[in-house]
């Protein structure tokens, strides 16, 4: 079972694939990564991605000058392989936060997620709101939108989806 997650950006998206995977963790083999805000006084300096099987951690992007760009953040590409790896552990379930625009820009990203999809039974992606629609259809997932209404119950929804 694959399940794509999507919403505006602030709306708990990447809090309800870290519950997911933490609940799922009890029971199936989890990996992949999910990507973190940094934060200092209420500024969003930038983000991080932490591989959930090692907690390993890199910086994805960072607010500053340099390419490549995705608005006021530049995007780290030595962190690209960080997701890569995390990604392609194999196990019961896969979880990748996020496939959007910063992550994209990693050469190859996507070709690495679709085919690490193949290792893995079931799969939790957060996709951003541009991108998913089309990426649900192509991989054959079930898309899910997050909003303030439902995030809290979407962790239980989405588990009993992912365990079918």
């Amino acid at each position: 079972m694959r399940v794509v997650i999507t919403g505006r950006p602030g709306v708990g998206k990447t809090t309800v694939a870290v519950r997911v995977a933490s609940a799922a963790s009890r029971d199936m083999r989890v990996a992949g990564f999910v990507t973190l805000e940094v934060r200092r006084g209420g500024t969003r300096l930038g983000f991080i991605v932490r591989d959930l099987a090692t907690g390993e951690e890199g910086t994805l992007a960072w607010v500053g000058e340099g390419e490549p760009r995705v608005g006021k953040y530049v995007v780290r590409l030595d962190t690209c392989g960080l997701m890569g790896r995390a990604a392609s552990r194999g196990g019961d379930l896969l979880v990748v936060d996020e496939v959007g625009p910063m992550e994209l820009k990693c050469p190859n990203f996507e070709g690495a997620v679709l085919m690490s999809l193949g290792m893995y039974p079931h799969a939790l992606l957060v996709v951003h709101r541009s991108l998913a629609g089309a990426f649900a259809g192509r991989i054959g997932a079930t898309l899910v939108e997050v909003t303030p209404d439902n995030r809290d119950r979407l962790v239980g929804e989405v588990l009993a989806m992912l365990r079918g």
